[in-house]
């Protein structure tokens, strides 16, 4: 089971996990250091043990599985500006002379992220209309998520209205 599976079958953080990070701050100042996290985790009585991969042969496979996204999430193309009626993507390796968006050249959608994970070409995503349309709901839940994170700063107001007008 991947990182991400597995945090998606945690519970979500329950209020003695939230309470013992809480403490941890009390205790170090002001920066909570995630490797104290770890090291108060590692006993198992924590209420924080539960969140973590203790079998290390299992952790290192987790981790190399997670590095392997990260590898893939950092190939970037240029593609030629797309229209939302395109059914064809020009994608370049290199920025060409016409107006291009980079991009990443993989995409995973939450439809392919099953237990095995995948990533798709991003012109084959945008080029067909129920794969660009996932692609478009993700972009909007992960906005969302952006403007739930940082609401508290009002500078922003105008792109959270923004938001609201394109969802």
């Amino acid at each position: 089971m991947n990182i991400a599976a597995k945090m998606r079958k945690l519970p979500r953080l329950g209020a003695a996990a939230a309470s013992a990070l809480e403490q941890m701050i009390e205790q170090q100042g002001e920066l909570l250091n995630p490797r104290a996290v770890v090291e108060a985790a590692r006993d198992p009585e924590s209420a924080l043990h539960p969140y973590f991969t203790w079998d290390d042969g299992v952790a290192a496979e987790q981790w190399r599985l997670f590095e392997a996204g990260v590898l893939v999430r950092r190939i970037k193309v240029f593609i030629v500006k797309p229209s939302t009626e395109a059914r064809t993507v020009e994608v370049h390796l290199e920025r060409p002379e016409t107006d291009a968006i980079a991009t990443r050249r993989f995409v995973s959608l939450p439809s392919h992220r099953n237990s095995s994970g995948g990533y798709l070409p991003v012109e084959r995503v945008l080029s067909d209309v129920e794969r660009r349309g996932e692609l478009l709901a993700t972009a909007l839940r992960e906005l969302r998520g952006l403007r739930d994170k940082y609401q508290i700063l009002e500078e922003l107001a105008d792109v959270w209205t923004a938001l609201e007008r394109v969802a």
